[in-house]
C-alpha cells in the first residue's frame, strides 16, 4: 500500500500551499486557527480517499459460479471530511441480468460512513425535530431498529440466571410520562400517548444510569425492566424487590430464589404505582434509617430532560410508533452506556443486498 502515501503526501503539500497563501504577514492565533479548520477537512478527505481506492483494490469479492464482472461504477458516500468515491461492481448472471455489489463490505446503503452516520443519528436524537428535518427518513429507519434491539436485548437476558452480585445497593424507578399524539377525525381531539420510562442506578453512584422508555404495556414492561435490572449488574442469586414509595424501588441481596424473584415482581407489575393506602410501601423513616433513597428526583429528571425536552415542545403530535422509538434512542443517548452497540441495526435499518 504505497499509492496511498505519495497521495497524501501530495495532498500535504497543496494543504501547506494553501495554508501559506491564505495567512496574511503578522496574523494572529485566531486567524491561523481560522486558516486550518478551514483546509484540514480537505487534506483529510483526500488521505481517506486514497486509503479507499487501495484498501479497495485488495479486497477480493466473491462471486457466484457463473457470474462474471462487467466493470466498476464508483458512487459518492458522505463522511465526516466530505464526500469519498467508492466503488460499486457491476456483476452478471447466467440469465443476463445484472447485479451489483460495494467492493467496501463496511458500508451500508445509508449513504453515509458508520463514523458519519453515527454521529448523524446522535445529533437526530438530540436537536429538536425542526433543526433535524433533513435527518428524519434516516433517524425514523434507524431508531425503529434500535428499539426493536434494544427491547429483544432485554427480553432474552431479562431471566437469565447470571453470577452472584457484589452486594451493590441498587435503586429502580419507575414512572410515566404523556407527549401528545396525532388528531382523531371523529372526536376532533387530540389523545396523549404515556411513554413508560424506567432507570437503575447505584445508590452510591447515581450518575451510573441505565435508562429504558417507550410505549408499552405493565405486562411487555415488566421483561424490559428485569432485562435492565441485569444489565445495570443486578445479578441473580437473590436481588429482592422492595417498594419505596412511588414508582420507586430499591434491589438488596436477600438471598431469594429466581422463583420468589418473579413472584414479586408480578406482585409489583399489580402496584408499581401504589396508592396512598398502601403504608406497607411508604415507610419513609425506616428506608431513611437503612440507607435507601426515597425520593423520585432521577426518573422525574429523566421524564423532563430525556423525554420532554425532545417530545414535549410547542404543536408537536406523535403516532404511537414514532414515540415510542424516538424515546426508546433518546433513552438509550442518555444512558451512561447504550444496552446495543450502534452496529447491531445499522445492518438491520440499511441493509446491503445480497448475492
Amino acid at each position: 500500500m504505497k499509492n496511498w502515501k505519495a497521495k497524501a503526501q501530495q495532498a500535504f503539500e497543496r494543504y501547506l500551499e494553501d495554508l501559506e497563501q491564505s495567512l496574511a504577514p503578522g496574523v494572529g492565533l485566531a486567524g491561523i486557527e481560522a486558516a486550518m479548520l478551514r483546509y484540514n477537512p480537505e487534506l483529510l478527505r483526500a488521505v481517506m480517499q486514497g486509503l479507499a481506492e487501495e484498501t479497495q483494490a485488495l479486497s477480493p469479492l466473491e462471486i457466484p459460479p457463473g457470474w462474471r464482472k462487467v466493470g466498476v461504477r464508483w458512487v459518492e458516500v458522505q463522511s465526516p471530511w466530505g464526500r469519498i468515491q467508492t466503488g460499486v461492481q457491476r456483476l452478471r448472471d447466467e440469465t443476463g441480468r445484472e447485479h451489483s455489489r460495494r467492493l467496501d463490505a463496511s458500508l451500508d446503503s445509508s449513504g453515509y460512513t458508520p463514523g458519519a452516520l453515527e454521529r448523524l443519528m446522535e445529533l437526530a436524537g438530540r436537536l429538536p425535530y425542526e433543526e433535524a428535518a433533513e435527518l428524519a427518513r434516516l433517524h425514523a429507519a434507524y431508531s425503529e431498529r434500535w428499539a426493536e434491539a434494544v427491547h429483544t436485548h432485554l427480553a432474552q437476558q431479562a431471566w437469565t440466571a447470571l453470577a452472584e452480585g457484589g452486594g451493590r445497593l441498587m435503586v429502580l424507578e419507575v414512572d410515566g410520562v404523556r407527549v401528545g399524539g396525532q388528531p382523531q377525525p371523529q372526536t376532533h381531539t387530540c389523545e396523549g400517548i404515556e411513554i413508560k420510562c424506567a432507570l437503575v442506578y447505584p445508590a452510591h453512584h447515581p450518575r451510573a444510569r441505565s435508562r429504558l422508555a417507550g410505549v408499552m404495556t405493565p405486562e411487555e414492561l415488566l421483561p424490559r425492566v428485569a432485562g435492565l435490572l441485569r444489565a445495570a449488574g443486578v445479578r441473580a442469586g437473590g436481588c429482592a424487590d422492595r417498594g419505596i414509595g412511588r414508582g420507586g424501588l430499591v434491589m438488596q441481596q436477600l438471598g431469594w430464589s429466581e422463583v420468589e424473584r418473579r413472584q414479586e415482581r408480578a406482585l409489583w407489575l399489580r402496584t408499581y404505582r401504589p396508592p396512598p393506602t398502601a403504608p406497607e410501601r411508604m415507610h419513609y423513616p425506616a428506608y431513611r434509617a437503612r440507607g435507601w433513597p426515597i425520593g423520585s428526583g432521577q426518573v422525574e429528571g429523566m421524564n423532563k430532560h430525556v423525554i420532554g425536552a425532545r417530545m414535549k415542545r410547542s404543536g408537536m403530535q406523535w403516532s404511537r410508533p414514532g414515540a415510542s422509538r424516538t424515546a426508546a434512542h433518546r433513552a438509550q443517548l442518555c444512558s451512561s452506556r447504550p444496552l446495543v452497540a450502534f452496529d447491531t441495526p445499522r445492518w438491520e435499518a440499511f441493509p446491503v443486498r445480497k448475492l
